[in-house]
This record gives C-alpha cells, sequence and structure tokens, in this order.
C-alpha cells in the first residue's frame, strides 16, 4: 500500500527528532509532527551520559554536541553537617568505555537547534511544526492520522506505514492506543529554579550536589557557563503560590546567590514521576520518550533512555520498511526497551530515596550507613531485556564498549549500521558455510581481521573467548567461545531477515 511517508512522529522534541534524524539517515521517508511553532526555549533536560554521545556519534552529530555541552565535573551527596554520604570524582577528563566522557551538561535548547538542523539536512524527512494531531487509526496497512493546523484550524490528513509517539508525558498517542501508566514510585513536587550568572561566582561548587537536607532536600546544577540549576523539594507547609515564583526562588536559593549575582529565567513546580506505560506498541504504533516512561531526574536518565528508545526502533523500522527484515523484528524493541526502561526508573528512584526524607531521625541512620558503606561510582548500565539476544546472560544484551583506533579514530564511524563482529583465527576457520555467507554481506556485518589488535583487544574487554557480535544499536547480541557459537549468534540476526521468513 502507497503512504504519504514510511513513518509519523508525533513530536518533534530532542527523542523525537532524533528519531526523524536516525531515520532520515537510513533511508526512512518520515514526517515529524509538533503542536508548538518554535523550540521551547528554556532548558528541562541538562544530560548525557558516553552511551548517548556515541548514539549521537552515529548520527554524525557528537562533536556537535560536545561543542554545546560541558563535562559534569563531579557529582555529590551531602548532609547537614557537610559530611560527603556520596562523593563520585568523574572522569570527565578523559575518554570512557563508549569512545566519549561519561557524563555531559548541556542547555537544551542548544542541543535542538542542532538537531533540527540536521533533520532539515535530509531530504526524506518533514517537519510540520504548529500542527496537532487529532485523531490516530490504523489497519493491517498502515495508520490514518487527522493533523490540525493550530494557525488556520485546517485539517488534513496524513497516511503512513508506522507512527511512532515521542509527544511527551501527556502523550495524545499514548491514548489513542489505550496504553495505561504503571506507577513505580511516589510522587514528589519540587521546584526547578534555572538562572544565569550576572558575574563570576567563583564560590559556587564545580559538581552537581545533591543536600539531602532533612530540612528541605536540594540539589545544585552547574550547567556550563553561565547557566546553574537548583531543585528544591516543596514542603507541605510552603506557599505555593510564593514558592514557585522568582521572588520565591530568590528565598530558596540566598546561600548560593542573590540579586545581584544570578537572573532567574524560570522558577516552577514540577512534579517527579516514575511511571511505564504499558503496552509500547499496538499493531503499528509505538511509544518512545516520556511517552513511555518518566522517571525522576536525580540519575539524568529521563531523556537519555528516550535516545535509546529511538535507536533501537529505528534500525529495526529500517530494516522492515527496506524489506530486508520480516514485521517480527519489532516485536524486540518493546521486550527489550521496557525492561530497560524500567530498570533505570528504579535505580533513579532508589536514588532519589537516599535524598528525600524529611525525618530527622531517618536521615541519622541514612548517614550512618552511608558513611560507613561508602557507594562507590560505577559507569553501568543495565541489560536490555529478552528480544533479539533471546534470554542469554550478560554480556548479551549489555552495552557494548567502543574502541579508540590507533589514529584516534572510532570504531563505530566504520562500522555504521551494521552488526560488528569480532573473533580469533581459530573460529574463523571452523565457521559453516551459512555464516561465511551471512558475515560476506557487508551491507548488515562488519567483520574485523581475526587476530587484529582491535578484535583482540573487544574480545577482552567484554569477556568473549572466541567471538563478539554487537548489534547496530551498540549492544551485544552475544558472545561466543567456538564457531558452533558464533553460528548460532548469527542465526539469531538471519533468522529474521526475509530471506528466512516463509511468505
Amino acid at each position: 500500500m502507497a503512504h504519504d511517508f514510511d513513518v509519523a512522529i508525533v513530536g518533534c522534541g530532542p527523542v523525537g527528532a532524533t528519531l526523524a534524524i536516525a531515520l532520515g539517515q537510513q533511508g526512512v521517508r518520515a514526517v515529524a509532527i509538533e503542536r508548538e511553532t518554535s523550540i521551547y526555549h528554556l532548558p528541562r533536560a541538562v544530560c548525557f551520559d558516553g552511551e548517548i554521545l556515541r548514539m549521537y556519534q552515529s548520527l554524525g552529530v557528537a562533536d556537535g554536541i560536545a561543542g554545546v555541552s560541558v563535562p559534569m565535573r563531579g557529582f555529590r551527596y551531602e548532609n547537614d553537617a557537610g559530611q560527603a554520604l556520596i562523593d563520585w570524582d568523574l572522569p570527565y577528563d578523559r575518554t570512557g568505555s563508549q569512545g566519549w566522557g561519561d557524563t555531559h551538561m548541556f542547555h537544551q535548547p542548544d542541543v535542538e537547534s542542532l538537531l533540527r538542523r540536521t533533520m532539515a539536512e535530509l531530504p526524506g524527512i518533514e517537519m510540520w511544526d504548529g500542527h496537532t494531531v487529532e485523531q490516530l487509526e490504523q489497519d493491517g496497512d498502515g495508520v490514518r492520522l487527522t493533523v490540525r493546523a493550530r494557525a488556520s484550524s485546517t485539517t488534513r490528513t496524513v497516511t503512513a506505514a508506522y507512527a511512532v509517539g515521542c509527544d511527551g508525558g501527556s502523550s495524545f498517542v499514548r491514548r489513542a492506543i489505550g496504553a495505561n501508566f504503571e506507577t513505580l514510585g511516589p510522587e514528589q513536587d519540587w521546584v526547578v529554579i534555572d538562572g544565569v550568572k550576572l558575574r563570576p561566582l567563583d564560590d559556587l561548587p564545580e559538581a552537581m550536589i545533591g543536600y539531602c537536607w532533612p530540612s528541605r532536600p536540594h540539589f545544585f546544577v552547574p550547567m556550563g557557563e553561565p547557566r546553574l540549576r537548583w531543585e528544591f523539594m516543596v514542603l507541605p507547609d510552603d506557599d505555593r503560590s510564593v514558592i514557585g515564583t522568582p521572588e520565591g526562588a530568590y528565598g530558596l536559593i540566598e546561600r548560593f546567590a542573590g540579586r545581584d549575582d544570578v537572573r532567574i529565567d524560570r522558577s516552577a513546580i514540577y512534579t517527579f514521576r516514575s511511571l511505564l506505560a504499558d503496552p509500547w506498541r499496538v499493531g503499528r504504533v509505538f511509544l518512545a520518550g516520556d511517552a513511555a516512561h518518566m522517571q525522576p531526574p536525580l540519575r539524568a536518565q529521563g531523556l537519555c533512555s528516550g535516545i535509546r528508545d529511538t535507536i533501537n526502533l529505528s534500525w529495526k523500522l529500517a530494516a522492515v520498511l527496506r524489506g530486508e527484515a520480516a514485521d517480527g523484528l519489532l516485536g524486540t524493541y518493546e521486550a527489550e526497551r521496557r525492561a530497560h526502561a524500567r530498570a533505570w526508573i528504579e535505580i533513579a528512584t532508589e536514588l532519589s530515596n537516599v535524598i528525600n526524607t524529611t525525618d530527622p531521625q531517618v536521615a541519622a541512620g541514612r548517614d550512618a550507613h552511608l558513611l560507613a558503606n561508602p557507594m562507590p561510582y560505577r559507569n553501568e548500565t543495565p541489560p536490555l531485556g529478552p528480544g533479539l539476544h533471546g534470554d542469554a546472560a550478560p554480556p548479551a544484551g549489555l552495552l557494548s564498549e567502543q574502541a579508540v583506533l590507533p589514529d584516534g579514530s572510532r570504531l563505530d564511524d566504520e562500522t555504521g549500521w551494521r552488526f560488528l563482529v569480532a573473533m580469533t583465527p581459530a573460529v574463523e576457520a571452523a565457521l559453516d558455510d551459512d555464516t561465511r555467507r551471512a558475515l560476506a554481506d557487508e551491507r548488515w556485518f562488519h567483520v574485523l581481521d581475526p587476530g587484529a589488535a582491535v578484535a583482540d583487544e573487544l574480545l577482552a574487554r567484554h569477556g568473549a573467548g572466541g567471538a563478539l557480535v554487537v548489534r547496530p544499536d551498540r549492544y551485544v547480541l552475544g558472545v561466543a567461545d567456538d564457531a558452533t557459537g558464533l553460528d548460532e549468534l548469527i542465526s539469531r540476526w538471519t533468522g529474521h531477515t526475509t530471506a528466512a521468513v516463509p511468505h
């Protein structure tokens, strides 16, 4: 069936824009439909980790993202006596396992502007801003959306083979497919204050600090010159008509800075939630980003999780739309990503529980425990849920590491949107004919020379005795000790290709 577009993306914040770029660069025709007419001018998300810079490397925009961001220089929790309960000196000044620094702070409008410019360069991508989706219908052949222009109130219809709701926590698409949120933690109201320095403030910390004060838990977040953020818990006795205003903000931040030091750009009360949608897919319609999951910001993984959604989904959609893989491949999206997002929500909720108590006795017990049992810094990510890798144990389903080559380039730039395969010469010599034919398809496989230093390095990094296969989204498909194991790994992909699927 002919459609206006291959994919309709509802919502074009950073998640929707990233999905549009990922699809467009893989030859998919997509339209992004956004209700606003311009990029929101104030910051919301403020942090990417090294994995997300690696994802953006695949899209060719990582250097641009790095250019509008700064490394986070530490993360600390302090009690009201000034003792460090958590103190992580982040490796901001060196390359991490993803080929980039571990944590980057940014001003979201700068990132969105970069993404929109990249979208505009892709001939297969259209952007309809100032439009709202009022109706969504689907059948076995595609999706039909009724779209209204906000300026003129005129409506039109658009058809697509698939649609993806990237339209935030109040998602129209989520409601349209009948998905509901599962609650994984308590709701909490916090005041978020964004400010800009009016002069140098050398006494402010370089690190992000969580002040675990039972009198009022709060955060200080340096976002890169000259921007700053504070977050304060709203207490039961607070006057909400004051505390969420600039006037109230100056009262909250007075021990950090005054009116002559900082201009308040925003002070507003936000509800931090721990929510997970169910389901993420109905027929030809998918959810991604805040439409699918919401979490407290204390681990800075809300937007990161949305970017992971788009990268996971984009290469699978592209393969199906090009006729290279069967629709069953798309069934792995929710299975893999929902479990992964749940894990991050639970991590963020647990970390938020460390700071959030307002009971002095509970706080004293927490302090004693953390002082006696320091929490080490770990740059780990949860595994994907069962999906393309089956239910194999880690490292299958874990994020892979990226090699930096002797000339300073990064291996993903050679691999592109393909599976990366590393193996020993002994494994290569014993492969069966079907696997050899599959690996000869350079469209889908980037095979490192067996015995090459970079292959041996990656095998060692991932604990692989004989072979390693990394998916196009940089997660490990699996490891193997011998040729038989590698044969099985490759069949996990070839079993989804259209050549292997009966018609």
